[in-house]
């Protein structure tokens, strides 16, 4: 063969390319179609793990802000209880949707516990204001009042969130 010969020689055809971008174009497609998929399952979709931890969670919650009228003992049995359910929820988290709800899961128990705490700050602001009357109140009754109704909505915003999510 001489060289004339093999510059001849058709290397490359249209059918060639049109191949090639027939494989790329489908693959491109299906890689796409996976990415969609992936996407949504990332921030619609909750595991069944994650579901199962997160009802145990906040179950174990509600029955935390339920308990009135018991022990600091008990009160702090339990709170170990939610928190040790809460955690072993964020540890089945895999997907944004399923870190989302761990999440929720602490601001809920978090304002729980926060709800349990507040008549023993304020009986120690008051012990405070007391002792030191030269010193003004930084809140009066009626801001006291305001933002334990707003953080009352925020925790219940919360609550019915998580049961609308896991139910």
């Amino acid at each position: 063969m001489t060289l004339r010969d093999a510059l001849q020689t058709e290397l490359w055809s249209k059918q060639t390319s049109r191949k090639i971008l027939k494989v790329g174009g489908i693959s491109f497609a299906a890689l796409l179609l996976t990415g969609v998929i992936v996407a949504w399952a990332e921030l619609k979709w909750i595991t069944p793990p994650e579901r199962s931890a997160a009802r145990a969670a906040l179950t174990q919650i509600e029955h935390l802000r339920q308990a009135g009228g018991i022990s600091e003992d008990e009160y702090n049995t339990l709170k170990g209880n939610a928190d040790g359910t809460v955690q072993k929820a964020e540890g089945a988290a895999w997907t944004v949707r399923d870190k989302s709800v761990a999440i929720s899961l602490h601001g809920y128990l978090f304002l729980t516990e926060m709800r349990h705490e507040e008549p023993l700050r304020r009986a120690a602001a008051n012990e405070f204001y007391r002792h030191h009357p030269d010193i003004p109140r930084l809140t009066t009754r009626l801001q006291q009042d305001q933002d334990d109704e707003e953080s009352r909505q925020v925790e219940e915003f919360i609550r019915e969130v998580l049961h609308r999510t896991l139910d």
